[in-house]
């Protein structure tokens, strides 16, 4: 508008006689009205007060809000950027994050709301009734939110809702798998975990040995990972690359960022520099707790796996599907590093 106005102003000034100063008016200012048109200059001055909000302390100021340019996420209008969804991959520092997400949230720090339901026996994957009961019931909780559960991805745009902004945090599959076998078995230091039925024998059995002997548990390990990325179709609960194609394209389009539990610190600089308002002052709460929270759901008894063990689980289970993944989720873990300058 401002510069067809500056065109009109030009117009007029012709036909009084002084079109000569008015040309020279146009051409000086014409392409600064363009690009204040277009939102350049409101990009930028947008994105100097962000750098300058997530670098100050606690009390500096209003809070500051979310980064308009998340990722590949280009059409932020299509997003509802005061809901946070954490559909938590299982044995990925998940309990660690969300203690750290309630912390956050206090009214001493950032404020907002969070939820994290657990019912015994739930499952993660829901039928499109239960979808729509939980996309009602995040309409209704206040706002800015936090909503966190071991819950496959569900497009809210399915059910003509805004999409949320959703992130999550994996782990070497190897890694997570071995963490999930002797969570199953002996629990943690909090006492969670370790009441799966099984015999005695079963029980103390290493993972090397259930390797060895061809156990059906080690040889078709939990598909746990691409699940949670795939969503609610049911072939994401099979093990195959099209599970993993619509995971990396549903990470891509509608993740925020996807944190790495080897590369925590970085993890919640990326997040703090995208979404402010949810993680202001992540890193100043890690430095204050971190080794109690991790000490105390520290999994218990984990043995050591030789390296025929790694080699079978990389090579002869999907679990080499969910390394297709978890390098896919790496390398733009990276390229979000640096992007915005993070060691």
């Amino acid at each position: 508008m401002r510069g067809r106005r500056i065109v009109r102003q030009a117009q007029y000034r012709c036909i009084s006689g002084r079109c000569q100063c008015a040309l020279f008016l146009f051409v000086l200012f014409a392409p600064l009205a363009v690009l204040h048109y277009t939102g350049f200059f409101a990009s930028d001055s947008e994105n100097s007060r962000e750098s300058r909000s997530s670098s100050a302390g606690h009390n500096a100021g209003p809070r500051p809000n979310t980064k308009a340019d998340i990722a590949n996420i280009t059409r932020m209008e299509e997003f509802n950027t005061d809901l946070l969804v954490y559909n938590r991959v299982p044995k990925c520092g998940s309990i660690w994050m969300t203690r750290l997400l309630y912390i956050l949230g206090a009214g001493d720090r950032n404020e907002y709301h969070v939820e994290s339901p657990y019912e015994p026996g739930e499952k993660p994957f829901l039928t499109g009734d239960e979808e729509k009961k939980v996309i009602d019931h995040l309409k209704e909780v206040p706002k800015p939110g936090v909503y966190i559960r071991h819950q496959y991805f569900i497009d809210f745009a399915e059910h003509k809702q805004k999409r949320p902004l959703y992130i999550n945090v994996i782990r070497d599959p190897v890694e997570k798998f071995r963490s999930f076998y002797y969570f199953i078995r002996n629990g943690n230091l909090e006492g969670d975990g370790g009441d799966v039925p099984m015999s005695e024998s079963k029980r103390l059995m290493n993972i090397n040995d259930c390797v060895s002997r061809r156990e059906k548990e080690c040889t078709e390990p939990k598909w746990q990972m691409v699940p949670y990325f795939c969503g609610q179709d049911p072939r994401c609960r099979q093990r195959n690359s099209w599970a993993v194609t619509k995971a990396k394209e549903n990470i891509e389009k509608y993740y925020a960022a996807v944190g790495l539990t080897e590369e925590l610190p970085a993890s919640l600089s990326l997040f703090e520099t995208l979404m402010p308002r949810f993680f202001h002052g992540a890193i100043d709460v890690k430095k204050e707790g971190e080794e109690r929270i991790k000490n105390d759901t520290y999994t218990l008894n984990k043995a050591a796996l030789t390296p025929e063990t790694v080699d079978f689980f990389k090579t002869k289970t999907s679990i080499a599907l969910e390394y297709d993944l978890y390098n896919f989720v790496k390398a733009r873990f990276e390229t979000q590093k640096s992007k915005y300058q993070i060691s």
